[in-house]
């Protein structure tokens, strides 16, 4: 028995550990399958994306009770350096913004060029190393203040170094507006 194309709506199932995805295509929506498809998965990159790394569902991330401090964490480490891999992307993005629109213009020796670009991702790689030995005073830190062996202030500690640290690399895109400010905007 042949279906009626029109009538046949075929779902696009992606599963997640958690949840299950379902779009359904209408019948108008044929010639945009490869789009459709194309849309869905993005879908659900952003949805385990979201649900693995967002700042809401990390802290669901707790283990038991009996997890010492160092156990608590070393599980945070993944959402710290991910953290600072996304700032050192954004903020890259940024400086280009700045540099290209801003100072270029009136300076002709800034530039962008390839081994520039090459060059700051492997010092930034340097710096996420240097970072993650900061990363270990968290954990100094709390085995020293937290005698109560706080979750909350595990939580408050942890959160104020990762944005300390997730916003530290806008310093540069931050400086250039002020280079722009006070050298070029007079």
């Amino acid at each position: 028995m042949a279906t009626n194309r029109q009538n046949s709506k075929p779902e696009i199932i992606l599963n997640n550990s958690k949840n299950r995805i379902v779009l359904t295509r209408s019948r108008w929506a044929w010639p945009l399958s490869a789009s459709w498809f194309k849309l869905a998965r993005l879908v659900h990159i952003f949805d385990v994306i979201l649900r693995n790394y967002s700042l809401d569902n990390m802290e669901t991330f707790e283990l038991s009770a009996d997890q010492t401090a160092k156990e608590w964490w070393d599980s945070k480490r993944k959402k710290y350096n991910l953290g600072l891999v996304i700032a050192g992307s954004l903020a890259f993005i940024c400086y280009v913004i700045v540099g290209a629109n801003l100072i270029m213009p009136y300076d002709n020796e800034f530039e962008i060029t390839l081994f520039t670009i090459f060059f700051q991702g492997i010092g930034y790689l340097i710096i996420i190393g240097i970072a993650n030995i900061f990363y270990k005073l968290g954990y100094w830190a709390d085995s020293k203040f937290n005698t109560n062996d706080s979750l909350a202030f595990r939580r408050r500690l942890f959160n104020t170094g990762y944005w300390f640290s997730f916003c530290f690399p806008f310093l540069m895109p931050a400086l250039l507006l002020f280079q722009y400010f006070n050298e070029f905007r007079k």
